[in-house]
């Protein structure tokens, strides 16, 4: 997994919230691909896809939690070296800690657009071609899912501000990313 091991309470914590973190998805058939649609397809499978690779490699709480301790390592070194006064050395711990905090909701976010994805992807989507119904519930899980998620990185962007993301919509054209920085 990108030179990362996965621990026994990561694997724990899949199978509670339901998603891999080895970005194992199960088989898209033809079939399904076929009576999913093109967009529905590539925003299920591809886009998540995309959207796992970045909770994997940033978002993960464990490793925001190792990068914020050596940050304050580091700044408790250079204040005892006086390399950083006390008001310096406070505005940044204070500023880490926010970051991390902004960090942690994205990590939310992500685990429940990627537990979501999962559940349709196993349970919902080899089903699609049984049933139009099934193609509807996964496209309106989809966009309700999406817009939440979307709506949620704004209201971050609102508390914390800087830059958010914004995750695709099924109905956006596919020739765009899955993600966007905003």
């Amino acid at each position: 997994m990108d030179g990362m091991e996965i621990t026994s309470q990561d694997q724990e914590h899949c199978q509670r919230y339901g998603f891999l973190l080895e970005g194992m998805v199960p088989p898209l058939t033809s079939l399904t691909e076929q009576a999913l649609g093109a967009r529905l397809t590539h925003s299920l499978y591809n886009d998540s896809h995309e959207i796992q690779a970045l909770f994997r490699t940033r978002y993960q709480r464990r490793l925001l939690d190792e990068k914020s301790q050596e940050y304050l390592k580091t700044l408790r070194v250079k204040y005892l070296t006086s390399a950083l006064d006390y008001k310096g050395w406070s505005n940044k711990v204070y500023i880490d800690y926010k970051k991390l905090e902004q960090n942690h909701l994205f990590s939310e976010i992500f685990s429940l657009y990627l537990s979501t994805i999962n559940y349709l992807q196993r349970q919902k989507a080899p089903l699609a071609h049984h049933s139009d119904g099934t193609k509807e519930e996964i496209a309106t899980t989809m966009i309700k899912l999406i817009e939440l998620c979307n709506s949620s990185f704004q209201n971050i962007k609102k508390e914390y501000g800087g830059q958010t993301f914004r995750i695709r919509l099924t109905t956006d054209s596919i020739s765009e990313p899955a993600f966007t920085m905003i």
